[in-house]
Parts: C-alpha cells; structure tokens; sequence
C-alpha cells in the first residue's frame, strides 16, 4: 500500500514504553516511499525524524473486539500513559467493573485495566494489501482478512 502525506499511520516503535515494542500513531508530513516523517498524534504534535518505511504501516482498519475473548487470548491494548498500541494478554474480567478487561503488557509486569474501546484485534497487512486480523492463540490462530483501504 502507498503511504502518501496527510495519510494517518502507525510506526513500530522499541524505544518507549514497551520492552517488546508498540505501535505509535501519526500523520505522514512527509515521506518518499523509502522513509518517512511522521507527526505524532499524542503531545504537542511533535514531528519525527526520518523514519524507514519497515516500520511505518497504514493505521488497521477499525475491527470488532470478538465477544468470547478469554484469558490467554493476544490483543493491543491502548495505554494512556505512554499513548502506545501494546501487545497484550488478556487476564480476564476486571473484578471491580465486569465491563473492563485486565490485560498484562507482554515483556513487562505492568497490567492495565481497560474498557472494551481501549483494546483491538492484533492485525497486520499482507503484502497484498489485505489485513489479517489475529485474536486467538488457543489452539489454532483464527483469521479474518480485511481489504486495506
């Protein structure tokens, strides 16, 4: 998919607040298809450097949270602290508000807990540009292809 300026995306980053990685969410302000500068959406909207094009992706298209998630079971969860998409394990229902879900980061100890809005399906872009959604990890990956738009 050709990521143009002005086009909302994600960019993986290792660096801030997630010791395996999250997705940060921008605007491209400029790129020439081998990298990109992107403008962030959390802050000030402070502009990045160059950054390649392996680690910037379309922003996913929106995808319904399945209703039988479980503990054990991967999603991203939105942390506020930090304004990053984490990877995430689902714990189970919160105790105190059975509408919010404890989720444990991946690589970290912190859990979060988060209401329905706050979580998403693991999706990534083929190179066709389909989007695969990924929400279960027992005991085979269920898949859902999306068209990219």
């Amino acid at each position: 998919m050709r990521i143009k300026k002005g086009n909302p995306v994600e960019v993986w980053t290792q660096e801030a607040g997630s010791p395996v990685g999250a997705w940060r969410g921008g605007e491209v302000t400029w790129g020439n298809g081998h990298s990109y500068t992107i403008r962030w959406h959390d802050g000030d909207g402070e502009v990045s450097g160059r950054i390649s094009r392996k680690s910037v992706r379309p922003r996913p298209p929106p995808a319904p949270v399945p209703r039988d998630l479980g503990a054990g079971d991967m999603v991203e969860a939105f942390d506020d602290d930090d304004c990053l998409w984490k990877c995430a394990e689902v714990q189970g229902a919160n105790a105190a508000n059975d509408r919010h879900l404890d989720v444990k980061i991946v690589g970290a100890a912190k859990v979060l807990t988060v209401p329905p809005q706050r979580l998403r399906v693991r999706q990534m872009l083929r190179d066709d540009d389909v989007w695969v959604a990924l929400h279960k990890v027992r005991p085979a990956i269920a898949v859902s292809p999306m068209r990219a738009q």
